[in-house]
């Protein structure tokens, strides 16, 4: 790469729509259209190369919905999905094994995610087993070492998911991730299930794992403070669309979208004075706040649509704004 040139994203999401049909999915009696749920409209996201991008919001906003889809265990209804720059959208299973390598998924429920009838051992290297890869001996001495890496003893390799605890258990979920040295993780809300002191511990040994080995991370929750520290940048996704995109600090020290704010405001406070200053808001009163801008003062991110539109508001912020003609 030439220098000036842009940094081509390891993980790239343009324009991605996910629109599920409602009901049965049977045709209306009376014909007629059968009335379908936006779950994801027109998302654009980046994670660049070795960086961390935090995606927040609340259950129901499409987070979630994006990180399946970028990982392609749910099909997008429009827009790509690209992975170092190259369209992956439309692979055949076949054509998408070899990908699956270089980007990896931890999901939420780590107990449901492993299987109760394996060892710790057989559900760390099934990646190899999938892909056909190493010897039997080479495969233990490499599960021992990936156990070690998370922060667990070698001799947990022999133990049932049943015996952990549910922070060991996403330990394991993440060596499983680990285990073929990808080069993007999408880690879906892997710490909500988890108390507040093993939620930091795991938030630790991702930030520690991610310098490590280089790591490419979309990291999805529905808080703000669990990923300040561990995130470069924040998306903020309210039903469906992005709101609000900018650097981590910026988001905490300069939010200009309402439901950004009222995210902010639910961080809980150790002062109690501030345990009071929370607000919640409907959505009336957060459409009611988005800010209003002059068309000629601001710059169109994708492609325009009707009603607020994502603007940039300064050279690495992007806001939803009301535009005044």
């Amino acid at each position: 790469m030439l220098a000036g040139e842009p940094m081509t994203p390891a993980l790239e999401l343009r324009q991605l729509t996910k629109a599920f049909e409602l009901g049965s999915g049977m045709k209306p009696l009376f014909g007629g259209q059968a009335k379908k749920h936006i779950a994801v409209d027109g998302v654009n996201i980046s994670v660049k190369p070795q960086t961390v991008l935090g995606l927040v919001g609340e259950s129901g906003s499409g987070k979630s919905t994006c990180g399946l889809m970028a990982m392609r265990l749910l099909d997008a209804t429009e827009g790509q999905i690209l992975v170092n720059g190259n369209d992956i959208t439309n692979l055949s299973p076949e054509k998408l094994k070899p990908v699956r390598k270089k980007m990896q998924i931890v999901f939420q429920d780590s107990y449901a995610s492993l299987n109760p009838m394996m060892t710790l051992l057989q559900i760390i290297a099934e990646p190899f087993v999938i892909h056909n890869l190493l010897t039997r001996k080479e495969r233990v001495e490499i599960v021992g070492d990936l156990l070690e890496k998370v922060g667990l003893d070698r001799s947990y390799a022999n133990r049932y998911p049943h015996e952990l605890s549910g922070g060991q258990r996403q330990r394991v979920s993440i060596a499983r991730a680990l285990a073929l040295k990808p080069d993007i993780l999408v880690a879906d809300e892997p710490t909500s299930a988890l108390d507040v002191s093993v939620k930091a511990q795991v938030i630790n040994l991702l930030h520690d794992l991610q310098e490590e080995m280089g790591l490419s991370i979309l990291f999805i929750s529905h808080e703000l403070n669990v990923i300040r520290s561990l995130a470069d940048e924040i998306v903020v996704m309210y039903r469906g669309r992005i709101v609000e995109q900018a650097p981590t600090e910026t988001i905490f020290q300069d939010a200009q979208h309402p439901y950004t704010k009222s995210l902010l405001s639910a961080i809980p406070s150790l002062n109690p004075r501030e345990r009071f200053r929370r607000t919640f808001m409907s959505t009336d009163q957060i459409a009611a706040e988005i800010p209003i801008l002059a068309r000629a003062d601001i710059t169109f991110v994708g492609a325009e649509r009707s009603g607020p539109q994502l603007v940039k508001f300064s050279d690495d912020h992007f806001v939803e704004a009301t535009i005044r003609e």
